[in-house]
């Protein structure tokens, strides 16, 4: 890249005036409007990942079509993915500006994240549901549990689901939720899911739950795969965000244009597998770049983020076999209270 096109590219990332969040709402809001027209529930994922071991960066991400999206981040300079509440809140409290209105809210987050400060934020928000992993060590108390203890001593064998109802968390809190208790068949998971959540305890949480783990694809598109942030030598938080913003444009755009293509029915333009073998990001930033370096080439119409199902990705042999596998064995649900028999009062002659 010229050394003028370096020192225009600094000059923008240094601008105090580029204000990232509105920049990025309109867009935003825009693909997501037929979530605003139906009344399926709209999945977001909150997650930290680091920077040289120095920047902590907080995204909270759309889950859609097996990936994550970004919606709104923020750059910390904090050596721990660990982060308070208070930031926490305040991510929440800039989706909702950006989601008002638009259905059903499902946030799902790891087992840095809940804490009885956090999870009363939802009581004043109906529109919101969470389903958060609680820590070993987290002190409950209820069903299971009637003298409380850590979660942890809710032993579960592999292969079998549990769920509490109106469980105590974090002694002296006061907070209630229900609990749902999760060990999954064929997959690396050491220890049991312990799930809590403000919705219904059903399997239902643990299939929300485990749609959190397309961060990690988004992450590594971002770091190391297809944008190579950690390259890019920033060492500051506020040039960081405005970064992430083109960086979020751009997994935005990819994305919109591998639906469209996938949607024509020209995938295979850009991605020569009988069945998809590519992500929907990489379908269409191959089919940008085709269309940069080639001037005959057209951009397809960009819709906003479809509803109905894509085609499926090509899974691996051995993603392949786990998937035939059930996750579960054995379903434990709580027993079905006893019926109430009305008394029968006999009046006296």
């Amino acid at each position: 890249m010229a050394a003028s096109w370096q020192r225009r590219c600094q000059r923008w990332l240094s601008n105090a005036r580029v204000d990232v969040e509105p920049l990025f709402r309109s867009l935003i809001q825009w693909a997501l409007q037929h979530w605003r027209e139906s009344d399926k529930a709209l999945h977001l994922a909150l997650d930290t990942t680091m920077l040289w071991n120095r920047y902590c960066v907080v995204v909270m991400s759309i889950v859609a079509h097996g990936r994550a999206i970004p919606l709104v981040w923020r750059t910390l300079e904090h050596p721990s993915a660990s982060i308070s509440a208070e930031i926490s809140i305040s991510m929440l409290q800039k989706a909702d500006r950006i989601l008002a209105g638009d259905g059903p809210i499902i946030l799902l987050a790891d087992r840095g994240f809940p804490s009885a400060e956090l999870l009363s934020w939802f009581n004043d928000h109906p529109q919101w549901t969470y389903v958060m992993r609680l820590c070993s060590d987290t002190w409950i108390k209820g069903a299971g549990a009637p003298m409380g203890g850590e979660v942890r001593r809710l032993r579960l064998p592999r292969g079998h689901f549990r769920r509490f109802q109106n469980i105590s968390a974090w002694n002296g809190s006061g907070h209630k939720a229900n609990l749902a208790l999760a060990h999954p068949k064929g997959l690396p998971v050491d220890e049991p899911w312990f799930l809590i959540s403000n919705a219904a305890p059903t399997l239902d949480l643990v299939w929300s739950y485990a749609e959190r783990f397309c961060c990690e694809q988004l992450f590594r598109d971002q770091k190391s795969g297809l944008f190579q942030l950690e390259c890019s030598g920033l060492r500051d938080p506020e040039r960081i965000d405005r970064l992430l913003l083109v960086v979020a444009i751009a997994v935005l755009a990819s994305n919109l244009q591998g639906y469209a293509l996938s949607l024509d029915g020209l995938r295979r333009q850009v991605d020569p597998h009988w069945r998809r073998g590519m992500s929907f990001v990489r379908i269409g930033l191959a089919s940008l770049q085709q269309f940069v370096a080639n001037a005959k080439s057209t951009i397809h119409a960009w819709l906003p983020i479809p509803l109905q199902q894509l085609e499926p990705c090509i899974p691996s042999r051995g993603v392949h076999r786990r998937r035939k596998q059930p996750w579960f064995t054995r379903v434990d649900l709580p027993p079905k209270p006893a019926p109430i028999t009305p008394a029968v009062v006999s009046c006296p002659s």
